[in-house]
């Protein structure tokens, strides 16, 4: 319950977020169980302290930089802020947790789970209007009048608080994660492909930036160390579950639903392969010429070293309509406020990283897969350091990384 609460961070009534319940149920927790300590030692350990501190040394920086450029746009400290709150709570949370956190696969199984869960309440949203009008309950309404307005009432299917490319985003993260619990296993149960399975369709309805968590995760897969046999039956069971699914959709969905899902529920999705296989280009698709627009926008000298310190217009649209990270970052606060920015956000994966012997091969190309994809996700949009709701579910994870992995041992 508690990462569920944490992790979707939607509007509750009396609570206004999920996240406000997940800190008061953490805290209860600690209080009763006399863990208060321990969540302190967990804030004070090299790992959380360089996230935490890293953080507020750079929401000063954005606050005193756009109080000297005079535009007094402080979005971007507000949003750093709302990352120092999401630390704090993952603090709170993983201490109280109890299980046998010296499980390797105790924390990777928990965010796995209400991922999958989150996915059965999408499915359920999306055959059912009672489901889906209990969902909508547990959603900002902008967000909701977007699903209706703009996809057909096929996205925005989810009790969260973000609906759209965060939340594609994060199921990526998660479904590279259900990948290394499974190259951890050694081996693919029916199990663990049907929980990729589920993850895969639940991104879908999230958005197609799934793809790549899914591109990723298939990385991790062909690079780890693991047997050749475990590589196929991967793919020869992952075949079965896709067919399985298939003919139960066939089965037991009325008709008006497939039909729905055929012509266009299933379009939306592979839209890239579509274009790519009727223009020879991908490009053609409207993501790609969204995106590709974006990135010839015109940057001033000024720009692209200080920024101009606006990073929303004064009607709350986004800076020169640009929502894709790397540009909106130049925008807001040039390349020397990006290359910060950038320093701040190795700071989540770099100690786990240098904890790890040589050996750890497959834990080594984990983190170096992840950080790829966190870098290759923000061309699209604000996520490198930015967003709370992809971070907590790194935070998670790497607490219990950081906890499970002993440190090198250092030669004379």
């Amino acid at each position: 319950m508690i990462v569920f609460l944490l992790v979707f961070s939607f509007p509750v009534p009396l609570f206004g977020n999920s996240i406000a319940l997940s800190i008061l149920l953490s805290a209860g927790m600690l209080l009763k169980n006399g863990q208060l300590r321990e969540a302190g030692k967990l804030a004070f350990s090299p790992y959380a302290f360089a996230v935490w501190t890293g953080t507020l040394l750079l929401a000063y920086y954005a606050f005193f930089y756009s109080f000297v450029r005079g535009t007094f746009d402080f979005a971007r400290v507000r949003i750093l802020f709302s990352m120092l709150l999401g630390c704090v709570a993952c603090i709170l949370a993983y201490t109280s947790l109890k299980g046998k956190r010296d499980d390797t696969d105790y924390m990777p199984r928990l965010i796995v789970y209400v991922f999958v869960i989150q996915s059965i309440i999408e499915m359920a949203a999306f055959v059912s209007p009672a489901c889906a009008g209990i969902v909508k309950r547990f959603q900002f309404e902008s967000d909701m009048a977007l699903a209706e307005e703009a996809y057909s009432g096929f996205r925005g299917l989810a009790i969260s608080g973000r609906l759209y490319f965060e939340f594609a985003v994060t199921y990526g993260v998660v479904i590279i994660l259900q990948m290394k619990r499974m190259v951890d296993a050694g081996r693919v149960s029916f199990l663990h492909s049907g929980e990729l399975l589920l993850l895969v369709i639940g991104g879908f309805f999230a958005g197609r930036t799934v793809f790549a968590g899914l591109l990723f995760a298939l990385l991790l897969l062909l690079l780890a160390r693991v047997s050749v046999r475990m590589k196929m039956a991967f793919i020869v069971r992952t075949a079965i579950g896709i067919g399985a699914l298939a003919a139960l959709c066939v089965i037991l969905l009325p008709g008006e639903i497939t039909g729905f899902i055929q012509t266009i529920l299933l379009p939306w999705v592979f839209d890239l392969f579509i274009k790519y296989q009727e223009t020879g280009t991908a490009t053609t698709s409207f993501s790609f010429n969204t995106l590709n627009e974006m990135y010839r926008v015109e940057i001033t000298p000024t720009e692209w070293l200080i920024g101009s310190g606006h990073y929303y217009n004064p009607d709350g649209t986004y800076y020169k309509h640009v929502d894709a990270g790397y540009l909106r970052h130049i925008l807001y606060w040039g390349l020397l406020g990006s290359a910060l920015n950038f320093l701040y956000a190795c700071r989540f994966f770099y100690r786990p990283f240098k904890r790890l012997s040589k050996g750890a091969y497959n834990d080594r190309l984990f983190l170096a897969i992840l950080f790829a994809y966190t870098l290759m996700v923000h061309y699209k949009g604000d996520i490198l350091g930015a967003s709370r709701f992809y971070y907590i579910v790194v935070i998670l994870y790497l607490f219990h990384f950081i906890h499970i992995k002993k440190p090198i041992k250092q030669t004379a």
